[in-house]
């Protein structure tokens, strides 16, 4: 049954023309003007048309190219013009119907369907099943639009035969042999359809499901203020959005609220983002094909140590058989990837990744506009890069090809742990290649999005109450233990503003508390973990997860974005790592003398945090320490009221302690250090899984010497002037510390030239033993 539903009657109203014939029938003077006539009849009317057929020459600059009858009336087609006694030639038509029109491509697309179903095109990854396949309606009304120019200077006084002929004659003369000479002027005839001309759909206001597409120039405005400003909230390209409208209609009558053409929903506004970033990611990843091939095979050539992947994206074009216009999709055949690692990261990965990983979305934080990612570590010194890649989408599947890539390039890496931001991507991606290892989320990228999202202004947070917020829901995170975390937890849901917002109780409740075990603090059973954290804030973190040569850079192609990372991010990031060691090195050896055997060997920051409990230490006497079995002693304290058990740990568990000093940084506190000082134990006693820790230790690679496992090696000191060579004595075993060697036992030319390059001036190896 045919179904006819209308709006209200439209009152007449100006939609432009430059000359008005009859209310819906005029011409204007320019494409541009023609245009705008016809989105003003569109947003008066609530309606949308798309174009049904143009001809070859309709809106073409050199017409004159072609032959075409001089006319001074038309009575031929939809669109009559009306003698004025002015000459003009045709030049084309072109004809728009109704998005609820005859399917003009229904043939095409059922062959195009049965193709595919025997197996002639590739499947589609984005397979839709739509209750109503089609908008299509066989509506009749259409907007018809006749292109012509006149020749104002003939205007036919008196019309007659003889005359027409022979200022036809006179006008093809001048055409001819002088187009110059002549005065011309463009014409856009434009009919549009009475309201009541449509059919077999809703139009008009009152219909609540009315689905409006976008205002073209909202759209364009969409794509400029995420493709160069940057632009990724929604609720700031909506205000910017109403502010452009206002622009538009400076000096009209605004449209209303409920014209979806200009206040588009936040829904179309999000997916209209979203094709302007995979517009921009395409046109990089095809635009960069051949450049990218050729660097690409630089690369490989002068770092044929590294491991480098690249799959370029290839395109094929399908057409979809259940839209409603036959038009080109593009179906991905191959995604785009690209994946490096250097021989020192797989080093370091091998060193440090197989316990703790973070996956870091770096394209979200540094703004950039291609899908980048990097996997860091922590390290005895900072947090580094181990890995690159791009994907073409932020899809697990992409994801998960990656890590692959990576297990397969470095003897199966599997970390125990994976520091992931609170994304659903990330989470399925790591669930997926590494179903026994366990997520949690990083503090940095925990506060990272409670930040954006209590800076959103529609979520109802004042300013004034971000950073309150902000306190109490880091009080939940960091709680040590389930009763601190109740204790914290009943702080916010008392707090006045979580009493009054029900949209940030939903947001909490359902985003952040249903997975607690994530990236509370308690929940975490490795002290490792803890130590990542603690030792190394949101401050630190921020600092070094935010790359200034990143920042801001949307306009970078994809050859020059890996090229900034190749050669200048990458090694910048390696080289700190390298400088920090060797600091912690030089420290090391010019203080050996002055600090205890365990110190020696130590990162810059371990030693010194140990030197700084070290006063407190001393003051703890030994009539203050009774043992009480060969892995626990009790440390009373100096005023006698607090009593500290101090455990060695196991092959399996870390050393304990309860002092704020060990729970908030797990390194040694007082009360193990004055254990360490009275030589009631040796270093040695210390659980093995805490003792061994890369992160306890200096890398010697980075000296050109392989890192050892064990606790004792055999010395080669250092001395700053070959003069006081004599004063330096090999230390016993008992008395060396893991890695004390600086030069392998291996003394080959190669190692010591290695080393030497690296080492400070003025300084002299010493090798006992030969």
């Amino acid at each position: 049954m045919e179904i006819h539903i209308l709006d209200d009657t439209v009152e007449p109203v100006d939609y432009g023309f430059t000359q008005e014939i009859s209310p819906n029938f005029g011409y204007c003077e320019s494409l541009g003007e023609a245009d705008e006539i016809i989105r003003n009849y569109q947003e008066k009317t609530l309606t949308k048309f798309c174009v049904c057929k143009s001809g070859k020459n309709f809106g073409q600059k050199d017409w004159q190219k072609s032959s075409h009858f001089i006319s001074f009336e038309s009575e031929r087609g939809n669109i009559r013009i009306p003698f004025d006694g002015i000459p003009f030639m045709v030049i084309g038509t072109k004809v728009l119907q109704c998005q609820h029109g005859k399917d003009s491509h229904k043939k095409s697309k059922e062959r195009y369907k049965q193709m595919k179903e025997r197996g002639e095109y590739p499947p589609s990854k984005k397979q839709r099943t739509l209750t109503n396949p089609t908008k299509k309606k066989d509506c009749p009304a259409t907007i018809h639009l006749r292109e012509v120019v006149t020749f104002p200077e003939f205007q036919m006084l008196k019309d007659t035969a003889r005359y027409r002929r022979k200022i036809s004659c006179d006008i093809r003369t001048l055409l001819k042999n002088d187009p110059s000479k002549i005065q011309m002027e463009r014409r856009i005839y434009i009919l549009l359809p009475f309201i009541n001309e449509h059919r077999f759909h809703i139009i008009g206001q009152c219909n609540p499901n009315l689905k409006q597409n976008v205002d073209p120039q909202l759209v364009e405005k969409i794509y400029e203020l995420v493709n160069v400003s940057g632009v990724d909230s929604i609720d700031e390209m909506v205000q910017l959005l109403k502010n452009f409208v206002l622009e538009i209609f400076v000096g009209k009558k605004m449209p209303p609220v409920s014209n979806k053409r200009f206040y588009p929903s936040k829904k179309d506004i999000r997916e209209h983002m979203a094709n302007a970033v995979a517009k921009l990611r395409l046109s990089k990843f095809q635009g960069s094909s051949i450049e990218m091939d050729d660097k690409v095979m630089e690369w490989l050539h002068k770092q044929p140590e590294n491991c480098l992947f690249y799959q370029p994206c290839i395109i094929q074009k399908v057409t979809d058989a259940n839209d409603d216009e036959l038009s080109s999709v593009s179906d991905f055949w191959q995604n785009f990837c690209f994946f490096y690692q250097t021989r020192e990261q797989q080093r370091l990965m091998a060193m440090y990744g197989n316990e703790i990983c973070i996956l870091d979305a770096s394209f979200k934080l540094n703004k950039c506009s291609l899908p980048l990612y990097f996997i860091l570590v922590r390290t005895n010194v900072d947090y580094q890069v181990v890995a690159t890649f791009i994907v073409q989408e932020e899809t697990p599947d992409a994801l998960v090809e990656v890590f692959d890539l990576l297990k397969d390039k470095n003897n199966n890496w599997s970390p125990k742990y994976f520091m992931i931001d609170a994304d659903d991507t990330e989470i399925n991606a790591v669930k997926q290649a590494f179903p026994t290892c366990q997520m949690y989320v990083s503090d940095f990228h925990r506060e990272q999005a409670w930040w954006r999202w209590l800076h959103t202004e529609s979520n109802g947070v004042s300013m004034n109450d971000v950073l309150p917020l902000i306190m109490q829901l880091r009080s939940v995170a960091e709680s040590k233990t389930i009763q601190e975390t109740e204790a914290s937890l009943n702080r916010l849901t008392s707090h006045p503003v979580w009493v009054v917002n029900k949209k940030l109780q939903s947001w909490f409740q359902n985003s952040w508390l249903r997975y607690k075990e994530r990236w509370i603090w308690a929940y975490r059973s490795n002290a490792i973990l803890i130590q990542i954290n603690m030792r190394n804030g949101i401050d630190v973190q921020n600092q070094q997860f935010k790359h200034d040569v990143l920042m801001n850079k949307r306009h970078l192609s994809l050859v020059e974005l890996t090229t900034l990372l190749i050669e200048t991010l990458l090694p910048q990031i390696y080289s700190r790592y390298v400088e920090l060691n060797l600091i912690s090195y030089a420290e090391n050896t010019t203080c050996s003398n002055n600090i205890s055997p365990y110190l020696q060997n130590r990162p810059q920051e371990f030693t010194q945090h140990c030197l700084s409990q070290l006063p407190v230490a001393h003051d703890f006497g030994k009539d203050l320490i009774k043992k009480i079995d060969e892995k626990t002693f009790r440390v009373n304290s100096l005023c006698g009221l607090l009593v500290f058990i101090v455990c060695l740990g196991s092959e399996s568990e870390f050393p304990s302690c309860q002092c704020h000093v060990w729970t908030s940084t797990w390194w040694p506190c007082p009360h193990l250090l004055a254990l360490l000082e009275h030589k009631l134990i040796s270093w040695c006693q210390l659980s093995s899984a805490y003792r061994l820790l890369p992160f306890l230790k200096i890398d010697h690679g980075v000296l050109g010497r392989e890192n050892s496992n064990n606790d004792t090696s055999d010395s080669v000191l250092l001395c700053k002037d070959p003069d006081d060579s004599h004063e330096m004595v090999k230390l016993t075993d008992e008395e060396s510390t893991v890695n004390t060697s600086i030069i392998c036992e291996e003394k080959t030319d190669e190692t010591l030239n290695n080393f030497k390059t690296n080492m400070p001036q003025n300084w002299e190896v010493v090798i006992f033993g030969e």
